[in-house]
């Protein structure tokens, strides 16, 4: 990053980001890794529901064949 471009303002942008991340990652390292690993088995069934819900819409849009 050129140094021409450390505006008061973008400091003030750049140091907000780095609070957001730090508190981040603060709340994940106090949780344990099974509630990590609970949380993102439920938002990838989550997704994958969602994808098998629009393969299906798409299946009968075009009579039941699959591309």
């Amino acid at each position: 990053m050129p140094l021409w471009s450390l505006t008061e303002e973008r400091i003030n942008d750049l140091e907000n980001q780095m609070n957001k991340k730090k508190d981040e990652h603060d709340s994940l390292a106090k949780k344990h890794i099974y509630e990590l690993w609970n949380t993102d088995i439920s938002e990838m069934l989550a997704v994958l529901e969602a994808v098998e819900i629009q393969e299906e819409k798409e299946r009968a849009a075009h009579g039941g064949l699959k591309n």
